[in-house]
Parts: structure tokens; C-alpha cells; sequence
């Protein structure tokens, strides 16, 4: 007698592994629950996918700037989503880094980095003055300058690299002040010769270059930065010379005119 109830149990088990049906069970909805044998019962366990865990990101700047992507205020992500962060002085300032719950910010230091959400964040965008408020008089509203132009958006990934070697290292120092303030003045009759004239904007890409590439090694020196910056050295350097090779006058060599001796030829 055992050992037909034995069997009759495991032919029981083997039929509700491969037969699924839904029976109510004591406990419905609960991760583990029983069920009293006093009949046969084919039973099933049903999953719903759980929605995504939310976060919310509060962005904030303080005096000097903002944050133009996404921008400031309030703003809810699932859990794991990188967001971008974009930071943008006013004049006189310069970007100084990311505050406040800054654990998974890329780089707390650059004016364009990212946050991963893994929990709920509030970051500050922090700015300093450069001590410079001669700048705001020079530069009329709406002006347009040669960078600019030349990429056609002051977004451009070039523009914030030249835009925060100026900050951090022109604007902080008389010289680089001098050179700023220089820029600013002549700048944006040239940009608005650039615009009208579309075909030079590659020109003037291709001159911006070697600014871009110093800045980039300046702010971020990596290895592969300082190549390519030792790479357009010598690039330049080579074109330099080549021109200045092309320039230089050649010597002509113009054989003496033969005057025979008077009298006639000896010969």
C-alpha cells in the first residue's frame, strides 16, 4: 500500500509540472504560500513585470552661469539612465565644478559630464568670477564671434573646449585677459564676414585646429590627446617650412658672355 501511494504521488508532481492551470491557493499573491492535499491540483505561478524605479535629479546653479542641458529645476529618470549635464558661465565667470550628490557625476570638474541615476540627486553647478568686468562692456548683445561662426552653433564640443581653456587659464591672468578682451573687439566683424560667406567656414575650422587641439591637451592631457597635439606640431611645422621653401628665391646660375681677344681668334 506505500508503495502504490509512492507512485501515485509522483505521477501527481509529474503532471503538475507540465500541465499548468490556475487553482486559487491559500495565500494568492504572496511569494510563498500552501495548498492542502485533498485533491488533485494543477496550479501555475503568474509574474507581472514591476514598473521602473523612478529617481528625481534637482539641478541648480549658482551666481555665474547655468545649466543649459537639461537645464535647471526638478526632473524625474528610471533608475540607470545617464543623463547629460551641460554647464555654461556668463561672462566674467568661469566654471569651477558639479556640488551636492556628485557620487556618480563623470567628471565633477568639466562643464559637460553625465550622472548615472541610481538614487535620488541634487547638483549644483558652481561658478567663479575672474576679477574681469571689463568684459561686459565690450561685448554687445547678440554679437556673433569667429568660433562661432565658423561652426555654426556656440554648442559646438570645439567651442566649449575653447570656452573653458579661457575660463580656467585666459581669464584668471592679466595676458590672457589682454587676449580675451583683443578677441572680443575685432572678432565679430570677421564672424559676420564668415557667415555671409559660408564657403570659408571649413578655412576657418581648419585654422581653429591647432587652438583646439592645445586647448584639449591643456584641460584633458590623456595620452592620446598629447599625440595628437604632437602630431599637428609637426604637421605645422612641416607646412611652415614647405612654404617657406616655396618662398625662397633660387640662384640662377648665367654662364659669362665669351669675348674673344682683339686681333682675332689664336686659335
Amino acid at each position: 500500500m506505500r508503495r502504490k501511494t509512492v507512485g501515485i504521488m509522483s505521477v501527481l508532481v509529474l503532471v503538475a509540472s507540465l500541465v499548468l492551470v490556475i487553482t486559487p491557493l491559500t495565500g494568492v499573491g504572496a511569494a510563498t504560500n500552501s495548498q492542502i492535499m485533498n485533491s488533485n491540483y494543477f496550479i501555475t505561478a503568474s509574474f507581472e513585470e514591476l514598473p521602473p524605479v523612478k529617481y528625481y535629479l534637482a539641478i541648480s546653479s549658482t551666481e555665474g552661469g547655468s545649466v543649459t542641458e537639461p537645464g535647471g529645476g526638478v526632473f524625474t529618470h528610471n533608475e540607470g539612465t545617464v543623463v547629460y549635464l551641460t554647464a555654461a558661465p556668463d561672462v566674467g565667470y568661469r566654471f569651477d565644478r558639479w556640488t551636492g550628490d556628485v557620487g556618480t557625476v563623470a567628471n565633477i570638474e568639466s562643464m559637460a559630464t553625465t550622472i548615472t541615476m541610481n538614487d535620488n540627486y541634487s547638483i549644483t553647478a558652481k561658478f567663479t568670477a575672474v576679477g574681469w568686468s571689463s568684459i561686459p562692456e565690450i561685448i554687445a548683445p547678440g554679437s556673433c564671434f569667429i568660433a562661432t561662426a565658423a561652426y555654426g552653433t556656440p554648442m559646438a564640443e570645439e567651442i566649449q573646449v575653447l570656452r573653458e581653456f579661457r575660463d580656467k587659464y585666459l581669464l584668471t591672468n592679466p595676458v590672457g585677459q589682454t587676449l580675451v578682451g583683443l578677441y572680443y573687439r575685432v572678432s565679430p566683424p570677421m564672424a559676420e564676414f564668415i557667415t555671409e560667406h559660408p564657403s570659408l567656414k571649413p578655412i576657418v575650422r581648419a585654422g581653429l585646429l591647432p587652438a583646439v587641439a592645445m586647448s584639449t591637451v591643456v584641460i584633458n592631457p590623456t595620452m592620446p590627446d598629447k599625440a595628437v597635439m604632437v602630431g599637428l606640431l609637426v604637421l605645422v611645422s612641416v607646412v611652415a617650412l614647405a612654404t617657406r621653401a616655396m618662398r625662397r628665391p633660387r640662384c640662377r646660375y648665367y654662364p659669362k658672355r665669351f669675348i674673344p681677344p682683339k686681333g682675332g681668334s689664336q686659335y
